[in-house]
């Protein structure tokens, strides 16, 4: 099972998204940089929790303007406002970065964290 991890790609979510991934409620993240693949999904990089987790394939990316982003577009995220969405990018990266992308993803399956 671990080589099996050692081959996918890690992406971290918050402790609160991985539970909205793993019920179903999410299906795109944002990030400053185009995600493609299969990815292992984390709640921390330093400390991962034991609980349950999941796999996930992003297989769809899209640039976009955080400062053109809705609240609609939070949700789909599991964010609840545009507001708190660009918060968070800012908490995450230091300032809002000009360009964004949208990555879809699909879950794969629940997985025990490594």
């Amino acid at each position: 099972m671990e080589l099996e991890h050692a081959t996918w790609k890690r992406i971290t979510f918050t402790r609160e998204l991985v539970q909205k991934i793993l019920d179903g409620k999410v299906n795109c993240t944002y990030r400053k940089t185009p995600k493609l693949g299969k990815f292992l999904v984390l709640d921390s990089r330093f400390k991962p929790s034991k609980d349950a987790s999941c796999k996930i394939h992003c297989y769809r990316s899209e640039e976009v303007d955080p400062t053109s982003l809705t609240n609609k577009d939070a949700k789909l995220a599991g964010v609840e406002s545009a507001q708190k969405l660009r918060e968070l990018f800012t908490n995450w990266y230091g300032s809002l970065p000009p360009i964004m992308y949208r990555n879809w993803f699909k879950v794969l399956g629940i997985s025990e964290s490594a």
